[in-house]
Parts: C-alpha cells; structure tokens; sequence
C-alpha cells in the first residue's frame, strides 16, 4: 500500500507539474497531460488578464481606458475597468465592449459601478449581442451624450460563451 508521500509525489510529473485525477471531476493545472481525461466537472481553464474597451453603440467613439482587467474562470468571467467617455452629442444607447462573448442561453449577469463622475450611481445590463455592458439609471438606458466626458469604473460578472 503506497503512503500518502508515495500517492502525493504520483501526482507530479517529471516537468514538475501537478496531476489531480480527474475521473470524478477535479482539476487540470496544466492542460496538457494526455493522460488527464478532463469532463464537464473538471476545472480546466483559468486566465487573467486585460483587454481594450471599445465602443459598442455604433458611434465611433474612443474611450480612456484607465484600466481594464479580467479572470475569467471556467465560463464566469469577473472584469472590471474604468473608462472616460469623450466629448459626444451621440443620441446612441451606451455600450461598452467586455472581454469575451456573452452565452446567450444563460442568466445574463449585470454589474455596478465602483466610481463614476456621472451624477449619480449607475447599474449595468449585459447584453449579448454586442458582447457589451449597457449602463442603466433605475430603468433608463443612459446615452452617449449623458455620458460625455464622465468616468466610469465597474464591475461585471457574466457566463461567457464556448
């Protein structure tokens, strides 16, 4: 009968990376191995990182990004950024672009703000198509124009799409 340390050093491969058995779920480290089988039960994706907010509502316009940062986990995606809108007269629902497709077939998440120079606190809807978040005031769709030249940081969190 192998010990515990015999067991747990099985686990490590000769690259040094560790192999959780995953034949009940679990989770791959490295997604690599030919030998894991990973199923719908085993955790096998995670990544961090940036991405450029873009303008979704059809106007052309250019943010500020201050920041823009995600992880994304399996298929919830948790970002959160900050963006200054510029100087626009555009009539044009707000979108701004998230950092990976919307499952459509899901509960759509929202968001909120963290901090904004809009005068009051603003709620987000995601929408899938276009991949976006769309910044509401109690149910109205804010524009362009209410937004121009105001910062907003937010949080999203969302089901992303395979």
């Amino acid at each position: 009968m192998a010990t515990n340390a015999q067991y747990l050093a099985s686990l490590v491969n000769s690259s040094g990376n560790i192999n959780i058995p995953v034949s009940n779920g679990g989770v791959v480290f490295n997604n690599t191995n030919t030998t894991a089988s990973p199923t719908s039960t085993t955790q096998n994706d995670y990544e961090t990182g940036t991405w450029t907010p873009t303008d979704q509502s059809g106007a052309s316009l250019s943010f500020t990004t201050n920041y823009a940062y995600y992880t994304k986990i399996g298929n919830m995606v948790y970002c959160s950024c900050a963006v200054t809108y510029p100087s626009t007269a555009s009539g044009a629902q707000a979108l701004i672009s998230v950092p990976f497709s919307v499952n459509s077939s899901a509960q759509t998440y929202g968001g909120f703000t963290r901090y904004t120079t809009y005068s009051s606190n603003i709620q987000f809807l995601i929408n899938v198509t276009p991949a976006s978040v769309a910044p509401y005031l109690l149910s109205t769709g804010l524009t362009n124009a209410n937004l121009s030249g105001k910062r907003l940081d937010f949080v999203a969190v969302y089901q992303a799409s395979f």
